[in-house]
């Protein structure tokens, strides 16, 4: 309609009927009441009245309704769009209904005041605690979550009792999964028979190596399915999170954390070690606890009864 509209701006030097019928033809039957506000009512909508007005005023009128239809389109252009993503997101077990247990054993392990999952979105599976139902005080857990400056954003896995009191406590409800622990089960079941195909599982393929090239600058954050590879320094203030194992070829000031959803056989690697916190599948150090003397060397982080182990493999210069 604007284009059309363009077009009947350039054919002024047309006779006045034209100009007329053009503006019935592309305006619509509102003609009349658009020829009142421009101001021009004591004129009937004519061609013998059309002639009597000046190029200024048919001019005037034209321009008037080219910016209203302007201004209509600008008003009815999409303003967002809706896709698919997959997203890596921090998941809570809940092995107990003991929302008050659990709330301690939270704040002991996330309330030291570190901040490493600071506004971390947080998905909560209530796979084992289905058979709780509605006794479970799930809104209980969410503010002691909140509390923490965790971000709950949903729950899996729970039963249609749980599904309501998510709902009304804000959550999302997002279908349930298969434990890893029944996976772990299935891939390690033997087959029935030597050489057939029944119960045997194919072995997932690894997710891609995810690599990074630039330093990662405080205040950043990095969360990645898979591995993580950082060809450069990750700075104090900046954090980076993997499902997987965490390469940093260069110097780990900041807040490393490998194994995001559990996986205890991941492994942190860097170049110089001085991290704000390190930290495999939960299992956590901030760097007052770190042994001053694993500071600046190259060192490889594992998890060994649920404890870090920090093994220094040699010393990094830079200027060497």
């Amino acid at each position: 309609m604007l284009r059309k509209c363009l077009k009947i701006y350039v054919l002024l030097s047309l006779t006045a009927e034209r100009v007329l019928f053009l503006l019935k033809f592309f305006l619509g039957k509102k003609y009349g009441l658009r020829l009142e506000l421009s101001g021009i009512k004591r004129y009937k909508a004519s061609s013998d009245r059309i002639r009597s007005l000046s190029r200024k005023t048919i001019n005037g009128f034209i321009k008037f309704n080219i910016m209203k239809i302007a201004a209509n389109a600008t008003t009815t252009a999409a303003t967002f769009e809706i896709k698919g993503s997959t997203l890596t997101l921090l998941v809570l077990h809940l092995l107990e209904s003991d929302v008050e247990a659990t709330a301690q054993q939270l704040r002991k392990k996330f309330g030291d005041g570190s901040g490493f999952l600071n506004n971390a979105p947080l998905l909560i599976d209530l796979s084992e605690v289905q058979g709780a139902g509605a006794s479970l005080q799930l809104e209980a857990l969410v503010d002691v979550l909140r509390e923490l400056k965790l971000v709950p954003i949903g729950i899996r896995g729970g039963s249609e009792e749980q599904n309501r009191l998510a709902i009304n406590a804000g959550l999302g409800l997002l279908s349930s999964a298969r434990s890893e622990r029944e996976v772990r089960e299935t891939v390690r079941e033997p087959n029935s028979e030597p050489g057939s195909e029944q119960g045997s599982v194919p072995p997932s393929p690894p997710a891609a190596a995810n690599v990074i090239t630039q330093p990662i600058r405080s205040g950043q954050r990095v969360v990645v399915n898979g591995d993580l590879i950082v060809l450069n320094s990750v700075n104090s203030g900046a954090e980076i999170l993997a499902t997987g194992n965490i390469h940093v070829y260069g110097a780990l000031r900041g807040r490393a954390f490998a194994g995001a959803q559990g996986d205890t056989e991941v492994r942190v690697f860097c170049l110089q070690f001085d991290p704000d916190l390190v930290a495999i599948a939960g299992e956590y150090l901030v760097n007052d606890e770190l042994n001053k003397a694993h500071i600046g060397k190259t060192t490889l982080v594992s998890l060994r009864d649920d404890r870090l182990l920090i093994e220094p493999i040699g010393i990094f210069d830079p200027h060497e």
